[in-house]
């Protein structure tokens, strides 16, 4: 599994800008070769990094959404504010397009590696479906509120509870267990195919990594909603 410590990310990070500022930032071509990881940001936009150290960049067109993940064959799954499933073709293709039939309600969304879906509800609680013609259920065990989920590699699923704290479930309908994570409180999560684990914080919406179960900043990193992990960072920018 790679890993990152604080003192490679400090140095790799000079003066780069976050997404979020007072005045709209401009929207550039990004590649979706390019789009190792996906982000929302604070106006609902799309938004893509390839480097740890490299900056936040806005896809045009990509507006809104509340929460992103991302189904095997590439295309995005988007959580509208009306808390319904939305679909993209890929970052830079398409249009949201949807809702998709019985999506609602949702507050946040991520594919396992056979194509069905997990989902966070608006009560907080664990849903599944076999794929977006489905119908949602419920998780048993849901004894826990979770705010988010992702999904590792290995098809267990690691969730944010409310307080901003992490579970680790092996399956769907077994408990909730502890999954160790020291220090920021997280809203959101992103499993890279290596299986590191990228939170997004709760206050500024910073970009942290969980480095040997504490969570460490990347610097100039905010401001993101939800982020998803196609494919692994590069840790190095030397471009």
């Amino acid at each position: 599994m790679w890993r990152i410590s604080m003192s490679a990310v400090v140095f790799l990070i000079a003066m780069h800008s976050p997404i979020c500022k007072s005045s709209e930032p401009v929207a550039v071509e990004v590649s979706d070769s390019d789009a190792r990881m996906i982000g929302v940001d604070c106006t609902g936009k799309l938004a893509t990094r390839s480097h740890v150290d490299g900056d936040w960049r806005l896809v045009g067109g990509s507006c809104c959404v509340e929460s992103v993940g991302i189904m095997p064959d590439g295309t995005l799954l988007g959580v509208g504010d009306d808390f319904q499933l939305y679909t993209k073709k890929t970052p830079n293709v398409g249009d949201w397009e949807g809702p998709v039939d019985g999506s609602c309600c949702i507050i946040d969304v991520a594919a396992r590696s056979d194509g069905s879906i997990v989902a966070v509800s608006k009560k907080k609680i664990l849903l599944y479906r076999a794929d977006l013609s489905s119908e949602w259920v419920e998780a048993k065990k849901n004894t826990i509120e979770m705010v988010a989920v992702d999904v590792f590699p290995d098809g267990r699923i690691l969730g944010v509870t409310k307080e901003g704290g992490l579970k680790v479930k092996d399956g769907l309908d077994v408990p909730w267990k502890s999954y160790k994570a020291k220090g920021v409180k997280v809203k959101d999560i992103s499993i890279q195919p290596d299986e590191t684990v990228f939170g997004v914080g709760k206050k500024l919406g910073s970009l942290y990594v969980l480095n040997e179960g504490v969570w460490e900043l990347i610097p100039e990193s905010d401001c993101v909603k939800s982020i998803v992990s196609p494919r692994d960072l590069i840790v190095r920018n030397d471009d």
